[in-house]
């Protein structure tokens, strides 16, 4: 019966277009939006040299320096068609780790053995 009861109770505030019902609504809105994860803040190869050239005018890195990392394997990069996509976040713990960067041991150029 309580049930039933609590079922009435909502429907009635859903259906009602009362300050009530937006509290409800603002609450539920509140929640989920604690709960979500937050975006990746994900540049092109160029968008991400020019964020890092808005931080400082004379910064080294250039869109060459990101390509290389990118062919190495150093950061993990998501492809939107032919367009690499990085995160921020992923290149920022690069630069500021270049040990994380460099305990990957690839060779290009050669064919690896399977083991």
């Amino acid at each position: 019966m309580e049930d039933i009861t609590t079922k009435n109770e909502i429907e009635r505030t859903n259906n009602s277009r009362s300050p009530e019902r937006a509290n409800v609504m603002n609450t539920q809105y509140i929640n989920a939006k604690e709960t979500e994860t937050p975006v990746r803040r994900m540049r092109t190869i160029k968008g991400l040299a020019d964020h890092y050239h808005e931080q400082d005018p004379l910064t080294a890195i250039s869109e060459h320096f990101i390509r290389q990392i990118v062919r190495e394997g150093k950061v993990s990069v998501t492809y939107a068609g032919t367009k690499a996509l990085i995160a921020i976040n992923d290149m920022d713990e690069i630069l500021a780790n270049p040990a994380r960067a460099e305990a990957h041991d690839f060779q290009h150029g050669q064919i690896r053995r399977i083991e």
